[in-house]
C-alpha cells in the first residue's frame, strides 16, 4: 500500500503515539482508589486506571517490536511485525474500557443489580463479570 510509505503517514503515526502516550501517563499519575470496597466513581476510575496499565504495556510492545525488527524486513511484513504483538495487548485495553462503559451505563440507567456491580473485588468484576455463562441461565 503506497499510503503506508508516505511521510504524512509516519508523521501522523508519531503524533498519535505521542498523544496516546501522554494520555496514558496522565491517567497513570492520577489518584488510584485504595478503598477495599470500590463503588460508583471509584470503581470506574479503577477500571480506567487498569486499562491505562494495559495501554502502557501495548506501547511498550510496539516500541520493543520497532527496536527488534531487522532492517532487512520491508513492505507489509514490516507492519505485521511492528503492530502484531502490541495490537493484541491493545485489544485488552479496549475490552477493559468497554467494561467500564457498560458498568457506567448500568449505573446511570438504574439497571437491576447495577448497585452490586462493583462490590468488594472490582478487579474480579472487571475481568469476569460479563462472562457468557452468567448471561445464559440454561433450561
Amino acid at each position: 500500500m503506497p499510503v503506508l510509505q508516505h511521510p504524512w503517514f509516519f508523521g501522523g503515526l508519531i503524533i498519535f503515539a505521542a498523544g496516546y502516550s501522554l494520555q496514558i501517563t496522565v491517567t497513570l499519575l492520577a489518584r488510584v482508589p485504595r478503598n477495599k470496597v470500590l463503588q460508583g466513581v471509584d470503581a470506574l476510575r479503577f477500571g480506567i486506571w487498569t486499562s491505562a496499565i494495559a495501554a502502557a504495556l501495548a506501547m511498550g510492545a510496539f516500541t520493543w517490536s520497532y527496536l527488534g525488527i531487522p532492517r532487512t524486513v520491508v513492505g507489509q511484513g514490516y507492519y505485521e511485525y511492528l503492530f502484531w504483538g502490541g495490537g493484541h495487548v491493545l485489544q485488552f485495553t479496549h475490552t477493559l474500557l468497554k467494561l467500564v462503559a457498560w458498568i457506567w451505563l448500568a449505573q446511570v440507567t438504574g439497571a437491576e443489580g447495577s448497585r452490586d456491580l462493583c462490590g468488594r473485588r472490582p478487579g474480579a468484576r472487571f475481568f469476569g463479570y460479563f462472562e457468557p455463562r452468567r448471561a445464559w441461565r440454561g433450561p
